[in-house]
């Protein structure tokens, strides 16, 4: 098997794992691979202008005029606006207003946002308030204060397309990990699943889990990611939509499933919801499992994973 590792994408480090013919083969669809996961990368940031409008450009018109981009952007905002009611709106894409108030708080490191600028925030978080037309490849924003933040879909977003490129190509035997996005192409080898590892919240060792995957998705999101700690209190990236604060209720949830674009957004939208309550949304849709691990260290996951994981405590 040959392995790299890239750090030019999603502001994280992407790895990718397969069996070719000869290190040379695998370099070169590395290769290839790192340069669309770029592109989508660069489609999708809300922090730099490339060039070409991007997200971020969308944000920089809202309220003011409607922005023609790739038929990626349109199709990738569509899938979050679907998601948004998949999930009862505890993914939205339209947050982008109050996750930048946590953002910038985290990126100085010494306050808290208060919750009246927080309201004042989700006063524009309306999902109607986007407003893509396909026929004309635009995106408009009707709300000037309105800011889209795709964090929840974009990075598993990408590694789907991604991968149909890779089956289009006829590569097998891959698996592409994007942060906390994993997705497999087929099997590691011949009747041999490939194992992936749920990270240990605790850092005390790189794993507390194997699962075994071949050919699907396993996306986790966790608390131990993005956060920082104010008076003792630890604040992480993964914002309640309702509460508009995070929830310590767990360290980390992973969701197992065909599209890594799923479950980046399942997985986003459980981390924020009470067990009872994400158990019950799970068995809206079919052929999905999930992980909890809760902030004492205690799991529950559904019936479908448990005879393909292994603890490793």
């Amino acid at each position: 098997m040959y392995q790299t590792t890239i750090l030019s994408v999603f502001d994280t480090a992407t790895v990718i794992c397969g069996y070719d013919v000869s290190k040379e083969a695998f370099d070169e669809k590395a290769a290839v691979i790192e340069e669309e996961l770029l592109h989508y990368h660069k489609l999708y940031d809300i922090y730099t202008n490339y060039g070409d409008n991007n997200l971020k450009t969308i944000n920089e018109k809202a309220g003011k005029e409607a922005v023609k981009v790739s038929s990626e952007i349109i199709d990738m905002l569509s899938y979050g606006i679907d998601m948004y009611e998949k999930t009862d709106g505890m993914t939205n894409i339209a947050i982008g207003s109050v996750t930048k108030l946590w953002h910038d708080a985290r990126e100085d490191g010494t306050y808290v946002p208060t919750y009246e600028d927080l309201s004042l925030a989700a006063e524009h978080t309306d999902i109607e308030n986007i407003v893509i037309d396909k026929k004309e490849n635009t995106v408009y924003i009707k709300d000037e204060n309105t800011r889209i933040d795709v964090g929840a879909v974009a990075k598993g977003y990408a590694v789907d397309r991604v991968c149909d490129m890779m089956k289009e190509k006829g590569w097998v035997s891959y698996a592409l990990s994007v942060g906390g996005n994993v997705k497999t192409l087929g099997e590691k080898r011949e009747d041999v699943p490939w194992k992936i590892g749920i990270q240990d919240p605790s850092g005390i060792k790189s794993h507390f889990a194997l699962v075994e995957v071949s050919g699907k998705s396993l996306v986790t999101s966790g608390s131990y990611q993005r956060y920082y700690e104010v008076d003792g209190v630890v604040y992480h990236h993964i914002i309640n939509p309702h509460t508009l604060y995070p929830e310590n209720i767990y360290t980390s949830v992973s969701v197992l499933c065909e599209s890594s674009a799923f479950g980046d957004s399942l997985s986003t939208a459980l981390f924020s919801m009470s067990y009872e309550d994400g158990k019950k949304m799970c068995e809206k849709f079919s052929d999905v499992d999930v992980v909890w691990r809760f902030a004492d260290g205690s799991c529950k996951m559904t019936d479908g994973i448990k005879d393909i994981i292994t603890f490793t405590e």
